[in-house]
C-alpha cells in the first residue's frame, strides 16, 4: 500500500498536474528574490537538482554529501537516483531549483525509518527557506508512511540541528558527527493544501 502511494505520487500523469499546479501557484517575494511554493519533486527535476548541487561549494558539497563530490560526481549520484525509494521537495526560484528536502531509505525496504537531506544555494540561506521545505516535506513523507526520520551532520550544517530540534528530535554526538532522530508521528508540521503552504514563515532557520 506505501509504495502504491509512492509509485502513484511520481507517475508521470502526477507529475505533470504538480507541475503545473506550481507554475500557476502564487508566488512569493523571498528576500528579494521570487519563489514558487514548495511541490513534490520527480525525475524531471533531475537536471534543475544537478545544477543546484553543482553550485555549491566545497565546504557545503562535504556537509551535504559527507565527500568532496566532483561535478561529474554529482551527475552520476542524481542519476542514480531511486525514485521508488525516496521523496524529495523542492523549490524554485523562477527557473532554478534553489533549494530541496529529501527523505530516503534503503533497497528493498520500507519508508518507515528515513534519512534526511536539505542543501539550500546560499543566496536563499538564513530566510527560512530550509525550515519551510522541511515542514513541506513532513507532511508529505507522514502521508507517504514514514514515521521515523534521522539525520547526520557535521559541525557548519548547524542548520539541520536548529531544525530537528524545533520538531523535538533526540540529538546526540557520535565521534566527529552529528545524529538525530525524531518520531514523524508525534512531530509538529505545517499542515499542507496540495503540498503547498500558505506563505513563507516569518522567522526559520539557516539553509
Amino acid at each position: 500500500m506505501i509504495m502504491h502511494t509512492l509509485e502513484t505520487m511520481h507517475t508521470p500523469e502526477t507529475m505533470e498536474m504538480l507541475f503545473l499546479c506550481h507554475r500557476e501557484a502564487r508566488a512569493t517575494s523571498f528576500g528579494g528574490y521570487t519563489v514558487f511554493p514548495p511541490r513534490l519533486a520527480g525525475p524531471g527535476d533531475a537536471p534543475a537538482l544537478i545544477e543546484h548541487y553543482r553550485r555549491l561549494g566545497d565546504f557545503d558539497r562535504y556537509t551535504r554529501f559527507f565527500s568532496a563530490m566532483s561535478d561529474d560526481g554529482i551527475g552520476r549520484y542524481v542519476d542514480a537516483f531511486d525514485w521508488s525509494r525516496m521523496i524529495a521537495v523542492c523549490v524554485y526560484s523562477d527557473e532554478r531549483l534553489v533549494g530541496v528536502a529529501e527523505l530516503g531509505w534503503g533497497d528493498g525496504s520500507s519508508p518507515e525509518r528515513a534519512e534526511l537531506g536539505v542543501s539550500i544555494d546560499a543566496a536563499f540561506r538564513r530566510r527560512g527557506l530550509a525550515s519551510w521545505l522541511v515542514s513541506s516535506l513532513f507532511d508529505v513523507g507522514r502521508k507517504a508512511g514514514v514515521q521515523t526520520i534521522y539525520a547526520s551532520w557535521v559541525g557548519g550544517n548547524d542548520a539541520v540541528g536548529r531544525i530537528l530540534r524545533s520538531h523535538d528530535a533526540s540529538i546526540w554526538l557520535s565521534g566527529t558527527h552529528w545524529q538525530g532522530e525524531l518520531n514523524l508521528r508525534d512531530a509538529e508540521v505545517g499542515a499542507l493544501a496540495d503540498y503547498f503552504p500558505a506563505g513563507v514563515p516569518d522567522k526559520g532557520f539557516a539553509g
